[in-house]
């Protein structure tokens, strides 16, 4: 350690003392330049400032003639150390190198054995997330049982056994869950299949009962076609009596004999004509409806034909070719409508 005595020798050099420089500001920072015209101001100044350089260099000059020694000093002491330690290197290297035999085998078999750890705890890991099991960070456990869960430091540090109870509660959990899906699907597809069942119970009934519905509207349709076609047979009897009577009432008064005889042979006629149709729906009876309507259509369009008198009034004759033309049409729909049946 450096001699405080020569240390204080040393600064003594300086040849400063702290009041001199107290004194030297004391006398300078007084000091002031009014204004740039202010030359002696200036020059009071410049003389003071020189007089505090010439003092600062002095200072380092001092300084760096007392350093001198301890610099020669210190790159003495660094080379020499530099030397000595060029020569231990060699030797503290090879030294190292031997060493580092034995501890690069530690830390190669250290690596191996946290490598073969790290394998361990991953085929625990592996075998967990082949069942469906998470983990959070923290815990392992399934997404469907959060009531049982395992610390991932109990999976990592658990022995083999401790670890295959745990797989095997996991495994039970995940075999239970399979077990009430399966049983929830099976439930669930034998509902479906009972309203399969059901559905087409229920259409088989709709279609029972809509080939009903159709087979009644049927009967209706061949009904009411039957009451039409009376009522509009009726109906030309009646046009005819009234076409007739007009006819009478229309005529001279010369030709009522005539007329009258023309009247008792088409009553003769009508009756005969009655009588032949009469015994044509006795013998049509024996027949199946159908055909039987068929002829009786026919019947009336012969009837028509047979029975229109002569008339030689044109109003008239439009009126009865009027009425021939709507019986006509009406017998044909009824022809086609029992055609469709």
């Amino acid at each position: 350690m450096t001699d405080k005595k020569m240390i204080d020798t040393a600064l003594a050099e300086y040849k400063i003392t702290d009041a001199a420089i107290a004194k030297i500001k004391a006398d300078y920072m007084s000091l002031v330049v009014k204004n740039p015209q202010d030359v002696e101001g200036y020059e009071q100044v410049h003389q003071a400032r020189m007089d505090v350089k010439n003092r600062r260099v002095d200072v380092e000059k001092t300084r760096k003639k007392l350093k001198q020694d301890a610099l020669d000093y210190g790159r003495a002491v660094d080379a020499e150390a530099k030397r000595i330690t060029g020569l231990l290197e060699p030797i503290e290297n090879y030294l190292q190198e031997q060493e580092d035999i034995v501890v690069k085998e530690k830390e190669r078999i250290k690596k191996e054995e946290e490598e073969k750890e790290k394998q361990r705890i991953q085929q625990r890991v592996d075998r967990l997330f082949v069942l469906g099991v998470t983990f959070n960070n923290i815990n392992y456990q399934l997404p469907f049982a959060y009531d049982y869960s395992v610390p991932s430091a109990i999976i990592n540090t658990c022995s083999d056994e401790q670890f295959e109870e745990i797989f095997n509660k996991f495994k039970l959990l995940v075999d239970n869950e399979k077990k009430r899906l399966a049983d929830e699907e099976a439930k669930k597809k034998e509902e479906e299949e009972k309203l399969v069942a059901q559905r087409a119970e229920q259409e088989k009934e709709a279609q029972r009962l809509a080939a009903l519905a159709e087979e009644q509207r049927i009967k209706e349709e061949k009904l009411k076609a039957e009451q039409d076609a009376i009522i509009k047979e009726k109906e030309r009897i009646q046009h005819e009596k009234d076409i007739e009577l007009a006819k009478k009432e229309a005529a001279e008064r010369a030709l009522k004999e005539a007329e009258e005889k023309a009247k008792r042979e088409q009553e003769e006629k009508t009756r005969q004509e009655a009588a032949r149709i009469a015994e044509e729906q006795r013998q049509e009876a024996l027949k199946p409806d159908k055909e039987k309507a068929g002829l009786y259509f026919k019947s009336i369009i012969q009837h028509l034909q047979k029975s229109c008198p002569a008339i030689k009034d044109k109003a008239i004759n439009k009126i009865i070719a009027d009425l021939e033309a709507v019986i006509e049409k009406t017998v044909d729909e009824s022809m086609t409508k029992l055609e469709k049946i």
